[in-house]
């Protein structure tokens, strides 16, 4: 059926068959008034139409076509009413073109209609609504399509190809739903987005309401690399804490003191190994775990005399005494430390090991070792001590400054002008010049110029060289049969012995007079006090006595020990040398060749031979 019709608000007006119609529409946002029907009606150009029928079809809301006037006018303007779906989703809209020279509809005209409609938040077709709107004003038939409809907010999501990332693209709603915070969320998990959403900025979206393009909305939590093994040395590996030090007592700096080298001993910590950590994981924006990467282990730097301790696998020791050094990335103990000369360079040495100079050792500098000392160039004025033997290969010019003390024995070139000691034996190749030289068993000569001259030499065992004194007659004093430790040892106990009993006299005569007052007469409390004082005094002084007395004769036994002890003079001995045997003395008056001195009774006497056992 074909019509030709104008459409009003709430109502439409039609021409069909020569008849014009009015017929009441179902929709609309506001009450009808009649007189707006009627004003409607003749704008359309209607001059005759049955007033009765439209106010009967108004007032009984009559919903079917109602005949108005016998014929329709000859220009109608276009027309236009819409239409919902049943959900009122979505808006059609019916354009019914012009008659005549009616008025065509503009855009905002069918605009205007819609907001009315309600359509006013719809989405819009607004290319598909201006090409049929165009069309409707040259077209025979109305003109029918859709125009707009309800659209809820959409969330699409985008995940970057390593998944560290996810963007959101946001809709915002057309009439339609938003989304709620949890569906928000709930539509990302949907999408694989999982993790590391962006709460703050997923809110704001939402609440805004304006489309959202390509933006950042969850970010991976990446994971954390685990640390690497280091090493941590526990020596001065770079030597940082060596360098002059500043007397405490002076305030002056000792050039002499750099702590050069240090010492450890066997189990002695040199290293320990920070071990790894595993790192701790990650995850990525769809809830998929990234796995943290392990540190890098190291392994200990075990170089030559070390080992990793069997207590803790992450610890290096030393495995004997002697100074670490770090060595292209290596911890090595050398038990033996090598220098050219023993200056401002190196400073005292203090070693637990061995020492080795190659060059000389300079006046005023000490060594001290827990091994041997080798020099083997001169040694001027300095002082050694070591536990083992001492070596001097160029001899020593002590200047009446040095002090070689050897726990072993002392070997050297010559001796001049020093003090020696060795806990066994010492042996000189050439001379001993005025200096003080004590051995726990023998001082030898070996040279068969050698000559031992001036100053006092002493041993237990034997004192031999192949001349002693000089024609010129210079003091020289040898002592055998005692060893010098132990005489000093016995010299100190006696002086102290000597102390303790006049203390014991002293204490015993107040104690006996204040026991003869208190018997005849008693005592005052302050004397009473005094009286046990003493008596404690006394008794306490008694045992003091009595241990001493007692490691005396300890050492006199030791002494008496000594069988065999000789002075020996392989070729001269000279006069002005005075010769003590334990304690009994001889001084030479005159020049003897080949002599052998041992004591026989209370006198030193001229043997014949050397006894069996030390003949060379």
């Amino acid at each position: 059926m074909e019509l030709d019709s104008v459409m009003i608000k709430g109502y439409k007006l039609y021409a069909k068959k020569e008849k014009f119609y009015l017929v009441l529409l179902e929709y609309g946002q506001r009450e009808i008034a009649l007189e707006e029907i009627v004003k409607s009606i003749e704008a359309t150009g209607i001059g005759i139409y049955d007033e009765t029928a439209v106010k009967d079809a108004f007032s009984s809301g009559v919903k079917g076509e109602v005949e108005m006037s016998p014929s329709m006018p000859s220009d109608l303007p276009a027309a236009c009413w819409i239409e919902f779906d049943e959900n009122g989703d979505s808006a059609k809209v019916n354009l019914y073109p012009p008659l005549g020279n009616g008025r065509t509809l503009s855009e905002s005209d069918v605009r205007r209609e819609l907001d009315d409609a309600g359509c006013s938040d719809f989405f819009f077709f607004n290319d598909v609504f201006r090409r049929n709107l165009e069309s409707h004003r040259k077209a025979k038939v109305p003109v029918i399509f859709k125009a707009a409809e309800k659209r809820n907010a959409e969330i699409i999501a985008e995940i970057a190809s390593d998944r560290r990332t996810a963007f959101i693209n946001y809709h915002h709603p057309w009439g339609g739903k938003n989304f709620t915070y949890e569906e928000a969320l709930a539509k990302l998990e949907e999408q694989n987005v999982k993790f590391g959403i962006n709460e703050a900025r997923l809110r704001e979206i939402l609440e805004n309401e304006h489309d959202v393009e390509q933006q950042r909305i969850a970010g991976a939590k990446e994971s954390v690399r685990g640390a690497d093994a280091t090493i941590a040395y526990l020596f001065d590996a770079y030597h940082a804490k060596s360098g002059p030090k500043v007397s405490e007592e002076t305030g002056c700096v000792d050039y002499r003191d750099l702590s050069l080298f240090e010492n450890v001993e066997p189990g002695s910590p040199l290293a320990r190994k920070n071990p790894i950590t595993m790192g701790e994981d990650g995850m990525d924006i769809t809830g998929i775990a990234i796995k943290a990467e392990a540190g890098k282990d190291v392994q200990l730097p075990k170089g030559k005399n070390t080992c990793v301790s069997p207590d803790d696998p992450d610890l290096l020791i030393a495995q004997l005494a002697g100074t670490p050094k770090l060595v292209n990335g290596k911890i090595n103990v050398d038990d033996m430390i090598v220098v050219e000369d023993v200056d401002f360079s190196t400073g005292n040495i203090n070693f637990n090991g061995d020492v080795l100079v190659k060059g000389i050792v300079n006046a005023g500098f000490t060594i001290d070792a827990g091994g041997d000392i080798t020099c083997k160039d001169a040694v001027e004025s300095a002082n050694l001590t070591a536990k083992g033997n001492i070596y001097l290969k160029r001899g020593i010019k002590g200047m009446n400054r040095s002090k070689v003390n050897a726990g072993l024995n002392v070997y050297a070139k010559f001796i001049e002008n020093c003090t020696v000691y060795a806990n066994e034996s010492v042996i000189v190749e050439e001379e001993i010049m005025h200096s003080v030289v004590l051995a726990n068993e023998r001082v030898e000569v070996t040279h068969p110029k050698g000559v031992i001259m001036g100053g006092t030499t002493k041993a237990r065992e034997l004192i031999r060289s192949p001349f002693i004194g000089s024609d010129m007659a210079v003091k020289t004093n040898l002592e055998v049969g005692i060893a010098p430790h132990l005489k000093e040892q016995i010299d100190d106990l006696s002086d102290s012995l000597t102390v303790k009993l006049k203390d014991l006299e002293k204490a015993s005569k107040n104690l006996y007079t204040l026991n003869n007052m208190r018997e005849k007469n008693g005592l005052a409390p302050e004397r009473e006090e005094l009286f046990h004082q003493l008596g404690n005094i006394t008794t306490q002084l008694k045992a003091e006595v009595e241990e001493i007395a007692e490691n005396i004769a300890e050492l006199e036994g030791g002494l008496r020990s000594s069988a065999g002890c000789r002075v020996e003079a392989k070729k001269t001995i000279y006069p002005g040398v005075i010769i003590t045997i334990k304690n009994a003395k001889m001084r030479i008056s005159e020049p003897i060749n080949k002599a052998v001195f041992v004591k026989d009774g209370p006198d030193v006497v001229l043997s014949t031979e050397v006894p069996q056992a030390d003949k060379d």
